[in-house]
Order: structure tokens, then C-alpha cells, then sequence
């Protein structure tokens, strides 16, 4: 009962994202032109017309507009071909089966291209599944149905990227403009915990940080992408990914400040004062570079007018200073600089300044190369992956459905079809949350198709329901799937059905949806199901295998390396994105564990700690621009010895055993005398904490193996 009552709040949960009002509004008109202008043309154009529409409006995801015109190109010409196989195959099962089967399992390995790659496949595959279901008048008509997709799907793609008046480089501004702003709420988080307000729990506290981790990564992506797409306009280019590094590098030093001040012995409550307001201040500026990167004209100009100036000034009223007070102080005059640097950034951006002579120094991010198509494909088709355990999944299950629906004479069986493809997902706790919100929003959005059927009959007052509906799903997809569902029905039943004026077919959405999500279900439990407690312990390694090389480069930067300091960045980058890998993995497994939350308990305090170890180890790296760099091989008996037991850590975990004995303290050591007192504390910080990782992974062998039991 507990686990059911998790999955309806999980299902039910409004997501953090805003509705999406004009990306509802383009896909309104996306879909309803086609409606009112093929309703003059033969062969179903309103409903292929609409259908290539939609779904171009919904794979519209934003990003560079290259990656946007890629996208919709892909989904436009694919799926007016998977329309002409489906018109082509109807009425002759073994080759519905066998057709279904194959454009289902290439559909699924198109998830190897990402978020873009999984959209174009559920679009292809549901426009096939829809043609396959409606016969055809022969050969001319399967081929109507590949011109009139095409042609909505040119509209629509006409409509996002040439119509609408957009601008091209505001995916970018509105990317970097998030990194900011995020910047901007982990400052306050940091401001509250300063003035005694806000939670000192670890794992409360991760939330900003993966925050604003994620911001810098999306931006990073949209910058790669759209800078690709367009080599003649650097400058403008330039700028904003001196802005994005701007951010990434205030954030890192705002990550050593929140270190120092937990190392902190006796905290200082006048200073902490003047901390918070310091810390308000960075948020107030951050807030108002995302701005001024947004607004494009007539923005505020920003003045950056704090520092550590105000730490040290307090200083003089102290009758005595911790060093890490004034370790912070030189920390927010290095985060000012760079703060300072984005918000004349900023300007220049704007047109209201020259550009600043510091930002050559900052614009340092080198574009990673994407994996190519083979090595992407070689990676999907590899024995064991997940993906192609999906895809094998998906076509399975969808191609019995094809064979039921046909054997028990299912009226709109691409009800059934789509519906499978839809709730079936990697992850059996994926599966069930979206069969759960698929479920729920098709009945409440059969009762409201009900209820409207009674007042409306107009052709004109349908259209207009039509277009609010599809309107409203979209929008609000990204708040949450059931919400997306509710609307989706009765504006897909009045679309399909509303010349015939069978109202009942509601009811019959919902049986139909009733029997596909049986489906969808019963392929998640019985078909190759995936239980995350095998796959946790992948990520878990992988975050603690780019945390020892993290503090390997951190620990030679800390000395002088210059070397070190060039490959630190992509290193801190690595980790945040093994980390972020593994609190998702974390996540499903949430929704796939039916035993006592307190054997989650180990895997959550390793997520916590291998956050909490990258912090440590970036502050380890900062620790020597102003108190002196550590002799060089002073901190290598420490990294010897801890990229020794990460190491064993990783191992441990996939091989199921407990770890090593850990080093008995005091038994690992460090030259001391040849290490600055800042640099000493972050290094004792980080034993501390790798201990606590070490205890993480010690429990959770215990955990497993009494599972296993």
C-alpha cells in the first residue's frame, strides 16, 4: 500500500519547469492549419496534415536552431515514410508484425541520440502504429500520406523556424542567462546558511549545487551546437561563452568559499553577518547579469560592488580572526573579478560598452567532440546495453498488441499501439509512473470530452476546443505527464471523431489506453526488466573513479601544476556528470525498492559524499594562489594513498564485497611543514570525508548481501 501510495505521488508531482505557453500556442496553430486546410483535400490530408504538424511542434525542444531544424527535419521525413510502410502493411498481419517489430526496435535505438533521439522515435513509431491501423485505398493513397506529412511537417517547421519571430542567438542568451541565475540561488543558499537560517543538511544542500551544475552543462551544450551552426558570427558567439565561463568560475570559487567556512573551528557571528550580506550582494548581481543577458536592449547596467572588503573591514572590530575568514575574503575578491568581468560582458553583449580586456583569459572552454554516428550506433548494438534491451522490449510488446488488437477486432486499435509505446520505458519504476499518469489523464480526459459532447456541436466551436486543447497539453507537458494526457484525449477524440459525432468513443479511449498500459506493464515486469539495484552500483563506480582523477589533478593544480590546472576544468566536469548519473539512477531506484527506506540510506550518503569530495578537492586546487603553494610531492603520500582506496572503493562496489580496511588515521601523512595551514585544512577535510565514503560503501555491501539473502 506504502509503494502505491509512492507511485501516485510520484505520478501526480508538478514538475519544477513553467508551463510552456508559447510553445502551446505554436503547436495549436501547428496542428489546427493543416485541420482547416485539408478539409478540402481527399484522402485524410487533414488528419496526416495535422498529425506531421503536431508532431513537429512537440519535437520543437528548443537549443540552437540548427539542432531544432535537424530535429524536425528528421521527424517530418521519417515519419512520412513510417506513414507510407504502415498504409502500405494494413491488412496483412504477418507483415503489420514483422514491420511493427523492426521500425520499433530502429525507433528504440534512436534513444542512443539522447533527449532529440527518443522524441524522433516515439513520433516515427506513432505515426506508423496510426497508419497502420486505418486502411488505406491502395497505393495512391498510402502515397498521399506520405505528401500531405510531409507538407504539414513543413508547415510546422516553417512556422518555428522562419515565422515565428525568434531570434537566433536567444536559446543561447536564455541558456547562460539560467546559469546565473542558478548561481544566483545557490548564493543565497549560502547566505541563509551564514546567517544561521538555512539547513546544514548535506543532502538538502545538494540540490543548488546539481542546480547549477546542470544550468552550466545545458548552456555548454546549446553553446557547442550553436556556435557549430554558425561560423560567420563569432562575435556575438564569443561573448557569450565568455559570459557562461564567467558564471562556472564564480560558481567554483563560491564552492571553495562554502568549504572554508565549514572548516571554519569557531564561527564568528559578527563576521557571519557580513558574510550573508556579501552573499545577498552576489546573488543580487547575478541576478541582474541574467538580466541584462536576456533583455537585449535597454537593460540595467550592472555594477559588481561587492568583495571581500567588507569581510576584511570587520576583521579590525575582531579581537581575533580565523585564517579561513580571511581565506574567504580573498576568495569573494577572485569571484568579484570574474562577477565584475561578466557584467561588462554583459553590456558589450548589448552594444552599450567595448568588450573587457580580461575576457581572453576567460574564454578558455574548448567544444568537446561529439560521438560520431557509427561510434554512436556501435555503443547501441553492443551486447547487454540498455537501449537495446528497450528497443528489443518495446517491439516485442507492440507487435503483440498489433496481433491482439486484430484478433480481438479492437475498434481504434492505435489506441492500444501508441499507448504501449508511450508508458513503456527503460526503467520499471518509469514504466509504472507514466502508465499511472497516462491512465489517469486519458479517464479524466474521457469525462471531460463527456461533458463537452453535451454543449458543443458547432463545427466552428469544435475547432476552437480543438485548438485550446492542443494547445494546453503541450504547454503543460513540462509540468507534468497526466496533465499532458487530460488534454490530449478529448482534443484527439474531437479531432478523429467529430465529423462522425460518436461521442462514445471516449469511453472507448479509455478502454483501449486500459489495455495498452496492461501491456506495457506486464513487458516492463517480464521482458528483460532492468532492476536498478544491478545498475546503481555502474554509476556509483563511475563518480567515484572521476573523483579520485578529480583529486589527482586537484592536488598537483594546488602546487603550481600548470599542466594540472588546464585539465582540472573537463575533470570537474566529469565528476558533476558522473555524480548527476548516479542520483538518477538514485531516483529510479526509489521507485523500484520495496524494502525499508533505511537500506537506502548507504546509496544516499555516497551521493552526498561524492559532492561533498569534489568541493573539497576544488578548494584543495584554490588553496594556494594566496597562502603559498605546497612544495611540490608535500600532498603525495595524501593522494597516493586516497586515489588507492577510491580506487578499491569503485572495485568494491561492482564486484559486491566489502572494501579494504581503511588506512588507520594518522597513518597516511602529508610533509606538514611544507604545506600551507589552508591547504592542511582542506586536505584533513578530505580524509574526513573519504572515510565517510569508505563507511557508505562498506554498509551498502551489507545491505546487498542480506538482499541477496
Amino acid at each position: 500500500m506504502r509503494r502505491s501510495l509512492h507511485h501516485v505521488r510520484v505520478a501526480t508531482m508538478r514538475g519544477a519547469a513553467r508551463p510552456a505557453w508559447i510553445a502551446g500556442l505554436r503547436a495549436a496553430v501547428a496542428t489546427m492549419v493543416p485541420v482547416i486546410a485539408g478539409a478540402a483535400l481527399p484522402g485524410g490530408a487533414a488528419t496526416w496534415m495535422s498529425l506531421a504538424g503536431f508532431n513537429g511542434a512537440l519535437n520543437d525542444r528548443g537549443g540552437s536552431y540548427r539542432t531544432r531544424a535537424l530535429t524536425m527535419s528528421l521527424v517530418t521525413v521519417i515519419g512520412a515514410v513510417g506513414l507510407g510502410l504502415g498504409g502500405l502493411a494494413h491488412g496483412h498481419l504477418p507483415a503489420e508484425i514483422a514491420l511493427t517489430f523492426a521500425v520499433a526496435v530502429l525507433c528504440g535505438i534512436a534513444r542512443v541520440w539522447g533527449a532529440a533521439g527518443a522524441g524522433v522515435g516515439g513520433a516515427v513509431l506513432s505515426s506508423f502504429l496510426i497508419s497502420l491501423a486505418i486502411p488505406p485505398g491502395g497505393l495512391h493513397d498510402a502515397a498521399q500520406r506520405v505528401i500531405f506529412a510531409l507538407v504539414g511537417g513543413a508547415w510546422a517547421m516553417l512556422l518555428s523556424l522562419v515565422v515565428w519571430p525568434l531570434r537566433p542567438y536567444r536559446p543561447v542568451r536564455v541558456a547562460v542567462a539560467s546559469c546565473y541565475r542558478a548561481v544566483a540561488a545557490y548564493a543565497d543558499d549560502l547566505a541563509a546558511r551564514a546567517g544561521g537560517g538555512g539547513s546544514h543538511d548535506a543532502w538538502d544542500l545538494r540540490t543548488a549545487t546539481v542546480g547549477v551544475r546542470s544550468a552550466i552543462e545545458e548552456a555548454r551544450a546549446v553553446l557547442a551546437s550553436t556556435r557549430l551552426g554558425r561560423p560567420g558570427e563569432s562575435e556575438r558567439g564569443e561573448r557569450l561563452l565568455v559570459l557562461h565561463e564567467t558564471a562556472e568560475q564564480t560558481f567554483v570559487h563560491l564552492l571553495a568559499l562554502a568549504e572554508t567556512m565549514e572548516s571554519v573551528d569557531a564561527r564568528d557571528a559578527a563576521l557571519d553577518v557580513v558574510l550573508a550580506a556579501t552573499l545577498g550582494d552576489v546573488a543580487l548581481a547575478a541576478r541582474r547579469t541574467a538580466e541584462a543577458i536576456e533583455a537585449e536592449r535597454d537593460a540595467q547596467r550592472v555594477v559588481v560592488r561587492w568583495s571581500g572588503q567588507g569581510l576584511r573591514e570587520a576583521f579590525a572590530r575582531a579581537t581575533s580572526v580565523d585564517l579561513h575568514y580571511e581565506h574567504a575574503a580573498r576568495l569573494l575578491d577572485r569571484a568579484a573579478q570574474y562577477a565584475d568581468v561578466g557584467a561588462e560582458t554583459a553590456e558589450s553583449l548589448n552594444g552599450g560598452g567595448d568588450v573587457p580586456s580580461d575576457e581572453s583569459r576567460l574564454a578558455t572552454a574548448a567544444v568537446a567532440r561529439s560521438p560520431g554516428f557509427a561510434e554512436r550506433l556501435r555503443e547501441a548494438l553492443a551486447p547487454g546495453p540498455l537501449i537495446l534491451r528497450h528497443a528489443l522490449r518495446v517491439a516485442t510488446v507492440a507487435s503483440i498488441a498489433v496481433w491482439l488488437a486484430t484478433a480481438l477486432h479492437i475498434r481504434h486499435d492505435y489506441w492500444v499501439t501508441i499507448t504501449v509505446v508511450i508508458i513503456l520505458q527503460p526503467y520499471v519504476g518509469a514504466t509504472t509512473q507514466r502508465a499511472l499518469q497516462r491512465v489517469a489523464g486519458t479517464v479524466v480526459g474521457a469525462m471531460l470530452t463527456a461533458v463537452l459532447a453535451g454543449f458543443f456541436h458547432n463545427e466552428i466551436a469544435l475547432l476552437v476546443l480543438i485548438f485550446v486543447f492542443v494547445g494546453l497539453c503541450v504547454a503543460l507537458l513540462p509540468v507534468n505527464y497526466a496533465a499532458y494526457s487530460i488534454f490530449l484525449t478529448p482534443a484527439f477524440v474531437l479531432l478523429a471523431e467529430a465529423s462522425v459525432g460518436d461521442w462514445h468513443l471516449a469511453g472507448l479511449r479509455v478502454v483501449n489506453t486500459l489495455i495498452g498500459g496492461g501491456l506495457a506493464l506486464a513487458g516492463s515486469w517480464l521482458l528483460w526488466p532492468s532492476s536498478e539495484w544491478r545498475d546503481f552500483p555502474e554509476f556509483a563506480a563511475a563518480a567515484l573513479r572521476a573523483s579520485r582523477e578529480y583529486l589527482r589533478l586537484a592536488a598537483l593544480c594546488a602546487t603550481g601544476d600548470s599542466a594540472a590546472g588546464d585539465a582540472l576544468a573537463p575533470a570537474r566536469r566529469e565528476v558533476a556528470t558522473a555524480a548527476a548519473s548516479m542520483e538518477e539512477s538514485f531516483q529510479r531506484l526509489l521507485g523500484e525498492h520495496r524494502g525499508a527506506t533505511l537500506a537506502l540510506k548507504p546509496a544516499m550518503t555516497l551521493q552526498t559524499y561524492v559532492r561533498r569530495f569534489a568541493v573539497s578537492a576544488g578548494a584543495l586546487a584554490l588553496s594556494g594562489e594566496d597562502e603559498g603553494h605546497p612544495a611540490p610531492g608535500a600532498l603525495a603520500p595524501f593522494t597516493d594513498a586516497a586515489t588507492a582506496v577510491l580506487d578499491d572503493l569503485a572495485e568494491a562496489i561492482v564486484e559486491r564485497r566489502a572494501p579494504r580496511d581503511f588506512p588507520f588515521p594518522g597513518s597516511v601523512a602529508y610533509y606538514a611543514s611544507a604545506v600551507n595551514p589552508v591547504a592542511a585544512a582542506r586536505v584533513e577535510r578530505l580524509a574526513r570525508q573519504l572515510k565517510s565514503l569508505h563507511d557508505a560503501v562498506a554498509e551498502l555491501s551489507v545491505v546487498r548481501a542480506e538482499a541477496a539473502a
